[in-house]
């Protein structure tokens, strides 16, 4: 409900799933971009890079909707945030040669949760020029990464918001609730006049999702497809 956003948040559990996403359907559509890469090399078309797949996830398996040659936003944020640090450079260079050693594939066990923080009205009629100050330390002491978008630096530990999302923050820990406690205790470091979405993370909110999905699996149940993203795929 509201207003055409971009993705206002984003989380995954420790085993690098979500909580209310059976794992063969997960299978399932990262084999439809495998197939997606294969078909285009019968083609004569080598691709190299990344490769982002949008689905929808019904009640007869997951729906490519689209695909986009480039990091998802914000998703790809929660994964390169649990890439195991030194070796980042080197895995995008063999992504771009063709030869990627799976050594380098490596991602910390930890349920992470993201929050954006937005101006006022963004979606509908967003408020760009506003203030925001944040004490870097004290969000990265709660365990919270800081990620900027769409913010110009204006002074120490301030950042003028443009009318996109600006500031990512994201927490890790070792369930997606204790990671979104983190973040909303990030957010008390922060001040200015911004939105942000509480709800994302909460128990609440993981409740809901699987009662979604409980519906989308049920015989003769018909509930609105629930938007699925795969984490990017390096083709």
């Amino acid at each position: 409900k509201g207003g055409n956003t971009g993705g206002m948040g984003a989380y995954s559990q420790r085993d690098h799933l979500l909580p209310f996403l059976p794992a063969a359907d997960r299978d399932a559509a990262v084999e439809i971009v495998r197939q997606s890469v294969a078909a285009l090399h019968t083609e004569g078309i080598e691709y190299r890079g990344i490769l982002y797949g949008g689905f929808m996830l019904t009640a007869q398996g997951p729906k490519l909707v689209e695909f986009n040659a480039r990091f998802g936003d914000p998703e790809s944020i929660n994964v390169l945030s649990l890439y195991e640090e030194g070796n980042f450079d080197e895995l995008m260079f063999g992504v771009a040669s063709g030869r990627v050693d799976p050594n380098l594939v490596r991602f910390r066990l930890r349920s992470t949760v993201l929050k954006y923080i937005v101006p006022p009205g963004y979606g509908d009629k967003p408020r760009a020029g506003g203030i925001v100050r944040l004490d870097e330390p004290a969000i990265e002491a709660e365990g919270v990464h800081v990620y900027f978008g769409s913010v110009e630096e204006v002074g120490p530990s301030a950042v003028q918001l443009g009318s996109g999302r600006g500031i990512a923050l994201v927490g890790e820990a070792s369930a997606i609730h204790e990671a979104g406690a983190r973040v909303e205790a990030a957010l008390t470091h922060v001040k200015g006049e911004f939105y942000v979405r509480r709800d994302i993370g909460t128990n609440e909110d993981l409740a809901r999702r699987r009662e979604h999905m409980r519906q989308i699996l049920a015989p003769g149940a018909k509930p609105s497809p629930l938007p699925l993203s795969v984490a990017p795929a390096a083709a």
